[in-house]
């Protein structure tokens, strides 16, 4: 009745074979199987050909590894715990063959499975003919491991398409496998996700071989808003060494354009993507592109193993970009992700030019974003000339919020935050925020970090605090810790001196009353070089809202140095009311 080679398939027939035909108005399952041995140590990939049309998500093919005590009965389907396993989709609406490749867990190394091929149509409406397969195989691929090349000619792949299609097939042996990629070498490409994981002591390596450029992979196209040109798709134990990304400039349409150069996300919510390494390189997209990111990292974890966690971004540079990296948790929050520069070298958030870090957008705007993450660590970086050109929206350098843990912010420049608008009226421009989340007992410590040059081009009058250096929110909470020591912040905000209110410290809350955070702070130097100001308009070195009292139990904030330029409606500090002396603060 039907073959894609041959004369013989096996397909679902009304009338003993004849025909390739069903009752659709006639509910039924019917099942192909037989058992199949798994040879050890080598990790298996079915194959076979199939058409049908019937009715989506109720007339269509499945297929099932159960044990081989498993008999399946007609007229009964397998869903849920406890029946078989399924593989790959659910097949239907297609009335040509199609070739389908499931390449098998290698948990079914040396294992006897019962393959089922099952059938059903639900009696209502559907579409002949239904389901026909042929040249069913299994076959074996033996996992990657050792050391590959990629290269234009004559290495074992010319592509990264192919070398990760090859690791997606056949998995990762034992001691792992690196990928060395001649340098110098660029290639147009939108390579496939990465679906497998390696482990601590068999990776899955991207590396620079050689001396000279860095490769560099160019995006070739797309279309909607979340492409990216390596994906991480719940892959675990993957390094990206000294590989270059850039946007393809020959795009003009953003849907056509990368929104990220470097994208994790999870596979599951039990599935995230840990323990990878991106670092080495640099990075360059499309700021015209709204959504685009240099790095972005986004899970729906419902556990620990479902979330984006141990996870290195080191000695990167992001230039021409909305945002530069975007790591944004869950409720099962990612853990110990770490930003940095590393062996005398720093991660760099906007290049040399003014303005290369945001836009005109209806959205805040981020050097670096981290939203529910547990124990991070952010340190050697240079935030730079980042910028918004839209009064109604935030502009930082970096903003975390939500966090937890022991988090550590050390050692970043962070300068040349500007908001271009001209606008009457104006929102927040800030170099650091952070909201630490009030569980079990977060403790945030912030050194040996340089804040300046956070500028507005504001024009008209708005007197609240606009320009902050670091802001520290939610300080009214009890069982949480702020370590502030050796931090240089200087703020000038005489570009828009007499229209907007500033200060080099924030320390903040979402209520009036007494504080009951425990900030240390010591050591550090708080400047302000504003212009005299009047009115309303003023600059301070700190400025807490709501209270006289900023500091919670076991505080300690001594050794800090104060400047204020221009005491013309600038003071030390704001504490219930305005602090003109040392001694008054």
């Amino acid at each position: 009745a039907t073959s894609y080679a041959g004369t013989r398939s096996a397909y679902i027939s009304n009338d003993n074979g004849v025909s390739n035909q069903y009752t659709n108005t006639t509910p039924q399952v019917a099942h192909l199987y037989r058992d199949v041995v798994f040879p050890a140590n080598e990790i298996p990939v079915l194959s076979f050909y199939w058409k049908g049309y019937g009715e989506g998500n109720y007339d269509d093919l499945s297929i099932y590894l159960a044990e081989t005590s498993f008999v399946p009965v007609a007229n009964s389907s397998y869903v849920g715990v406890g029946f078989p396993t399924q593989i790959g989709s659910t097949y239907s609406k297609s009335n040509s063959w199609n070739f389908v490749s499931i390449p098998l867990s290698i948990a079914y190394a040396g294992t006897t499975k019962r393959l089922i091929f099952s059938w059903r149509n639900d009696g209502s409406i559907g579409s002949n003919p239904p389901s026909a397969i042929d040249n069913i195989k299994i076959e074996t691929v033996i996992p990657l491991s050792g050391t590959k090349t990629i290269k234009a000619s004559g290495g074992d792949y010319s592509s990264f398409t192919d070398a990760i299609n090859a690791i997606n097939l056949s998995g990762v042996g034992n001691g792992g496998i690196t990928f060395l990629v001649d340098a110098g070498f660029e290639i147009t490409e939108n390579p496939p996700a990465i679906t497998v994981s390696g482990t601590s002591s068999s990776p899955i390596i991207f590396q620079k071989s050689g001396s000279g450029a860095n490769p560099k992979v160019t995006y070739l196209d797309g279309s909607g808003t979340a492409d990216a040109v390596f994906k991480l798709n719940g892959a675990d134990y993957v390094t990206f060494d000294g590989i270059d990304v850039s946007d393809n400039y020959s795009l003009t349409n953003n849907d056509d354009r990368a929104e990220y150069a470097f994208f994790l996300y999870y596979k599951s919510e039990t599935d995230g993507t840990q323990y990878n390494t991106i670092k080495n390189c640099k990075i360059t997209l499309n700021r015209e592109n709204y959504l685009s990111k240099g790095i972005y990292s986004a899970n729906v974890a419902s556990s620990t193993a479902g979330t984006n966690s141990n996870n290195k971004f080191l000695n990167i540079t992001i230039e021409n970009s909305a945002c530069g990296i975007y790591l944004a948790g869950s409720s099962s929050k990612d853990q110990n992700n770490e930003i940095g520069g590393i062996n005398g070298r720093k991660c760099y958030i906007g290049g040399s030019n003014s303005n290369d870090i945001g836009g005109q957008y209806s959205s805040d705007v981020y050097g670096i974003y981290a939203y529910r993450q547990e124990n991070i660590s952010i340190h050697h970086c240079e935030i730079k000339n980042v910028f918004h050109g839209n009064y109604n929206y935030q502009l930082f350098g970096m903003l975390l919020t939500q966090v937890v843990g022991n988090c550590n912010i050390y050692n970043n420049s962070i300068h040349d935050i500007k908001n271009t608008s001209t606008s009457s009226s104006q929102n927040r421009i800030v170099g650091i925020q952070i909201y630490l989340e009030n569980i079990n007992n977060p403790v945030c410590n912030i050194y040996n970090n340089y804040i300046y040059n956070i500028t507005s081009s504001l024009t008209g009058s708005n007197s609240s605090l606009n320009i902050i250096g670091l802001h520290l929110y939610a300080i009214n909470e009890t069982n949480k810790t702020f370590n502030i020591y050796n931090n240089t912040i200087k703020i000038d905000a005489s570009s828009s001196y007499d229209v907007t209110s500033s200060t080099c410290l924030w320390l903040n809350s979402y209520s009036t009353g007494t504080y009951n955070t425990t900030i240390k702070c010591m050591n550090n130097i708080f400047a302000n070089y504003t212009s005299a100001q009047s009115g309303s308009y003023k600059h301070y070195c700190v400025y807490s809202y709501g209270t006289t009292n900023p500091l919670g139990t076991n505080s300690n904030w001594n050794f800090n140095d104060y400047y204020v330029h221009n005491t013309t409606n600038g003071f030390i500090g704001y504490a219930g009311s305005d602090k003109v002396t040392l001694f008054d603060w």
